[in-house]
């Protein structure tokens, strides 16, 4: 049996669970350390892997009437046995606490170069040990190796089979169950560059992509989507709240619009998901967190359809200034959190809107293990946070919508396997009622486990980062 803590708040946690073939589930519990009260969960349906995996079932089990700001240890009993312990976590505060609230980020993980992330997470520092993660894209390669020869009819069961491999990786499965996870996604959990055609994998043709893109959306829906919070069904997007901090997750990959198939491509779909995003930046009532599977700092690919790179953000113009706009005007600051982009990096936009000057942070993490092998016998390459970075673009769609120019600059970052750690606190130099936060970003190095050294500046410095965030307008 696997079990993988998902979503959780002040009083619930869930958790996915996947037994082998033959298996019975076992009864769960949630037992508070600190009273030893037990939670019983309540178990969902039995589901089946396809095909010749049906024998594999996995549940939800969800535990409710927890209490906020506790830790609880996850236990299971099978008939004839005694209880087991499966995994820990704390239970959300229902407020910041003055100490902050920290979590984690990471993406990018190819389990054939791991190093270690989950001997790195055990051997964090109790003060650095995060609430919960967010898992930002490429949690799985199912695309690698490359199956380029892979015939379609077993395309289907390859997504499957490639999950259980990384799921029940040792190292990997140690970092899925060292804390709750949610997650969203990138290329990879669909094929490299999805939705462009890769010329040396047969189920990215165009006629076999939509076959291939709802076999991974389905694997997505068994293994991924259920450590999320509760949403329509393929509905990839969501949004939350942790100890009073907003937190908007959004899907930049699964429902964009391959380049030429329409005059003005997208990757947030048809504009459902957009139009919540605007929602929830102008309704905030205090600095809010979005979370991309891209960098929203990141220069347009541009000729990426000629060769193998992949499309930023900035190549879809129409939906990245909607999403600048909605970011730059929201009434707080806005912490943007990405991955992707084989390095880890802090830096900050400087723009000006409507007339009036505003920074914006973006935080990232990745990988946490370098894909090592690429298409034609080439290798997996790092990241520059700089290369990444232009100096300076206009993003306007009317005259009377513009914003800009923004000026970027990157304040360091390291292109080694990497976690990142986040803490957000009441700003200690403002009165409660102000609302606003101070934030310490970190860059763990997989292969230490202790701050990562910046690849840039004075020899020595470390990627660790403290700023604020405030009310803007």
């Amino acid at each position: 049996m696997m079990l993988v803590p998902g979503h959780l708040s002040d009083s619930h946690l869930s958790a996915w669970m996947l037994l082998p073939p033959g298996a019975s589930a076992p009864n769960l519990r949630a037992r508070a350390l600190a009273t030893q009260a037990v939670v019983d969960a309540t178990l969902g349906p039995p589901r089946t892997l396809p095909e010749s995996l049906s024998g594999w079932r996995w549940h939800v089990a969800m535990f409710t009437g927890l209490t906020g700001d506790r830790e609880y240890v996850i236990e299971s009993l099978q008939p004839g046995a005694a209880w087991k312990d499966e995994c820990v976590a704390r239970t959300l505060p229902s407020a910041l606490p003055a100490e902050g609230l920290t979590f984690a980020i990471g993406s990018c993980f190819y389990k054939e170069n791991d190093q270690g992330v989950g001997a790195a997470f055990r051997r964090l520092a109790s003060s650095h040990r995060p609430r919960f993660k967010l898992l930002l894209g490429d949690q799985v390669y199912a695309d690698v190796p490359w199956h380029a020869g892979s015939p379609m009819d077993r395309m289907r069961r390859d997504y499957f089979e490639r999950y259980l491999e990384y799921w029940r990786h040792g190292s990997y499965a140690g970092w899925l169950q060292s804390t709750p996870n949610m997650t969203t996604f990138d290329d990879h959990e669909y094929w490299n560059n999805f939705p462009e055609r890769a010329i040396w994998l047969s189920r990215s043709s165009a006629a076999n992509a939509p076959l291939t893109r709802a076999a991974a959306l389905e694997a997505l829906e068994t293994f991924q989507i259920p450590l999320n919070p509760p949403s329509p069904r393929h509905q990839t997007w969501y949004s939350f709240e942790a100890a009073g901090l907003p937190f908007m997750v959004a899907d930049v990959r699964s429902w964009r619009d391959a380049f030429g198939t329409t005059a003005q491509p997208g990757f947030l779909g048809a504009g459902r998901q957009l139009a919540d995003i605007e929602r929830w930046c102008s309704s905030l009532r205090t600095p809010g967190v979005l979370v991309l599977g891209q960098p929203l700092l990141q220069s347009p690919a541009g000729s990426f359809q000629s060769r193998i790179a992949d499309a930023a953000l900035a190549d879809f113009p129409e939906q990245y200034a909607a999403l600048w706009r909605a970011i730059a005007r929201a009434p707080w600051d806005v912490l943007v959190l990405s991955g992707d982009i084989h390095c880890g990096r802090l830096a900050v936009a400087s723009c000006l809107v409507d007339g009036r000057v505003r920074d914006i942070h973006e935080f990232i993490a990745s990988p946490l293990s370098l894909v090592a092998s690429m298409p034609f016998g080439g290798s997996g390459s790092r990241g520059s946070f700089e290369a990444i970075l232009p100096t300076r673009v206009d993003i306007a769609v009317t005259p009377a919508e513009r914003i800009g120019p923004v000026v970027y600059e990157t304040k360091g970052g390291t292109c080694r396997d990497n976690v990142g750690l986040i803490t957000v606190a009441p700003d200690p130099n403002q009165p409660p009622s102000s609302r606003g936060v101070e934030v310490h970003c970190r860059l763990i190095d997989i292969a230490t486990g202790s701050i990562a050294e910046a690849e840039d500046g004075p020899h020595g410095a470390r990627c660790d980062w403290t700023y604020k965030l405030r009310r803007r307008f």
